[in-house]
Formats: C-alpha cells, structure tokens, sequence
C-alpha cells in the first residue's frame, strides 16, 4: 500500500506535537488525587474556575476521565426500594383459605381487589374495586369511584 508524501509528513507532525489534551489529563489527575470523592461534575466545575480551562466541555471531561479510568468513590447515595408493607400497625385477618382457592358452591369464596386508574384527559384518579367469585372466576359486582373513601362492597 502506498502512502502519498503530504500524508506521511502529515502524520509525522502530528506524532512529533504529543497530545494536545496532556495539560488538562495533568490537571484532571492532581484534582481527582486530592479530592478522590470528586466525580465528572465536580471535576468540571473546578476546572471551568480556572482561566485555562474555562470554556471546557463536560463531555471531554467525562471522556478523559473514562480512558484515565478516574471514578468519584465514596458518597454513594443508596436509594431505599419501595416496600408497600406496613408493618405490625395494620389490621390482619386470618388466613381463612389456607391456600385452597377452589370451592364447589357460588358465592361461597370471593376475592377483592382495588385497581386505580389514572385518566389521560383530566389526569385525574379513579378506582376500580372488583368482587371476584372463585367458584366460576366470573366478577359478582364492581364500582368506579373517585376517592378512596367509600364503604368496601
């Protein structure tokens, strides 16, 4: 394969110039050795106070700091999960069904459930509560409301 001449010297010079980023990898690496709790943002920010780097990208930072393999440890803010139980306050019944959820009469098992809606239009809530025989598995009765508090059906 044969390279042009302009090619050639072209990269020649730009092999012989080094890495036009060197000062701003020096910069990033003194930072984050004396802060190591600093992530990109924050590294950013300290570099934007400088005059050098004022005008410095974010996502150059980010990218430098990613080939460095530079990453802010600590302060790791843990998100609790969602966990709808309420704990020993709240009323419980008995377990009646014992895990048998068939039964050979009508209306002698049924189940409840609340389902809430949001409407699109309006953004307003709306809540289906269903009464579900298990017998047949056919629904008994239903109501829409648009509050909670109502008497169970």
């Amino acid at each position: 394969m044969e390279l042009s001449p302009t090619t050639y010297h072209y990269w020649k010079r730009r092999f012989r110039a080094g890495d036009p980023d060197q000062g701003l990898w020096d910069m990033i690496l003194s930072i984050s050795s004396e802060y190591a709790y600093y992530g990109v943002r924050r590294i950013w920010a300290m570099l934007r106070k400088t005059s050098k780097y004022s005008q410095i990208n974010h996502k150059k930072v980010q990218r430098l700091m990613y080939e460095m393999n530079i990453q802010g440890s600590g302060y790791c803010k843990k998100r609790a999960k969602y966990n709808s139980y309420p704990g020993p306050n709240g009323r419980t019944t008995k377990n009646r069904f014992r895990r048998c959820v068939q039964t050979d009469r009508r209306l002698q098992k049924l189940t409840s459930d609340v389902t809430e809606f949001k409407l699109p239009a309006t953004g307003e809530k709306v809540y289906l509560e269903t009464v579900l025989d298990l017998y047949n598995k056919e629904i008994v009765t239903y109501a829409l409301v648009l509050n909670q508090t109502w008497p169970l059906l």
